[in-house]
């Protein structure tokens, strides 16, 4: 039987902005004991959760570094006694093709975007095994589906969380942990306008691409994953929801 929601637990990476920062205050506004994970400081967030009365934590942390996984997980244990949602959102990418990207910067991006997701889960599983349960949700990307160019490590790396997803799905289904991701287009965070500079995509050339013309907030996002880990939710597992306005659907031409 898995833990009543007062006393339920989610580790949330990237919590310091854009889409964790969202998705870390609608976890605590549902009653989740919150674990804030960054490499920069979430102060600001844990001032917001604890004025409106929700309990966090938060570890400041590279995800690159090899013990990421049983830092977070095991910081989740001692602070709050386990884990039942794991969102590994944080992402980092660099520009290039494969011809012109170094193994470092492909390496770390890999490192900070697919293996931390690996190294967390890793961690996290027999936790939620233990808890009767639990849901682990990544942040993958419309890139993981179509080509996006001057970004082969970014579209790369989450091609693959994609797979990871689908294949954990079906290895820890039976142990009622449900993996399951949510695959963006743009999204109006401070990463869409770094992103913008360094891929040469300028914000409104990606709106008017987006069938809705629409380029979703954070809170959207949040919203999907509070579902994602909900009761509601329990037949949705191994899946890649997309949330792009339909631009994963197929050819579309740019409109003002």
């Amino acid at each position: 039987m898995t833990a009543p929601v007062s006393s339920r637990v989610a580790a949330i990476t990237g919590a310091g902005s854009g889409v964790g920062r969202a998705t870390a205050l609608r976890f605590a506004r549902e009653g989740y004991s919150v674990l804030l994970c960054d490499r920069v400081s979430c102060d600001g967030v844990l001032e917001e959760i604890g004025s409106s009365g929700g309990r966090a934590e938060a570890i400041m942390i590279d995800l690159a570094d090899a013990r990421c996984g049983e830092m977070i997980v095991g910081q989740a244990s001692k602070l709050f006694g386990g884990l039942d949602v794991l969102i590994h959102n944080a992402a980092i990418g660099t520009s290039g093709s494969v011809e012109t990207v170094p193994d470092v910067d492909f390496e770390r991006v890999l490192d900070v975007n697919l293996m931390a997701g690996i190294r967390l889960a890793r961690e996290a599983v027999p936790i939620m095994r233990e808890r009767g349960g639990g849901a682990i949700l990544f942040t993958a990307a419309l890139a993981g589906h179509r080509y996006v160019p001057n970004a082969v490590a970014y579209a790369v790396s989450k091609a693959a969380l994609i797979h990871l997803t689908r294949c954990m799905a079906i290895d820890h289904g039976r142990d009622g942990i449900r993996t399951n991701c949510v695959t963006p287009g743009p999204i109006n965070t401070p990463m869409l306008h770094e992103a913008s500079a360094v891929y040469g995509i300028p914000v409104e050339a990606m709106r008017a691409g987006m069938p809705t013309g629409h380029i979703p907030e954070p809170d959207e996002i949040a919203a999907t994953y509070a579902f994602l880990a909900s009761p509601a939710a329990r037949s949705i597992n191994g899946q890649a929801i997309g949330m792009d306005g339909g631009m994963s659907v197929g050819f579309f031409s740019p409109k003002p």
